[in-house]
């Protein structure tokens, strides 16, 4: 069986969007700390979803939920910046990646300041 961590990060590698509602509410702290381990490695956006609204109580429900943005996957203006990082992420290999890459991902904000500095520096595994 795959652990919470593992779950999480095939549903977003498979395009998927991830809310904390989705798991039981003994393994959310779980979640989200797996959520936060892995925005190191991947581009992890977050929004929100309205689950529920009562126009009549003026009240809304909404979950936080986490993705992958398609351009990630392939396409957009830097697709062989996003393709490096895709094969780097797969390889654990990160050489591949030039400066301009690396900043062209983060302007795009595909990844933060930090990651990318870690990249750079060769102490991302």
């Amino acid at each position: 069986m795959l652990t919470i961590k593992e779950q999480i990060e095939a549903r977003l590698l498979a395009g998927e969007y991830v809310k904390l509602i989705d798991f039981a509410e003994t393994d959310r702290a779980e979640a989200l700390g797996a959520i936060n381990t892995l925005r190191d490695r991947l581009p992890i956006l977050s929004g929100w979803q309205t689950l529920r609204q009562s126009y009549l109580s003026e009240t809304r429900t909404r979950a936080r939920r986490y993705h992958i943005p398609e351009t990630f996957f392939g396409g957009g203006e830097n697709m062989s910046a996003l393709e490096k990082l895709k094969a780097a992420f797969n390889s654990k290999d990160y050489s591949e990646l030039t400066k301009h890459d690396i900043s062209e991902l983060v302007r795009q904000n595909l990844i933060c300041a930090e990651t990318a500095a870690r990249i750079g520096g060769g102490i991302l595994l």
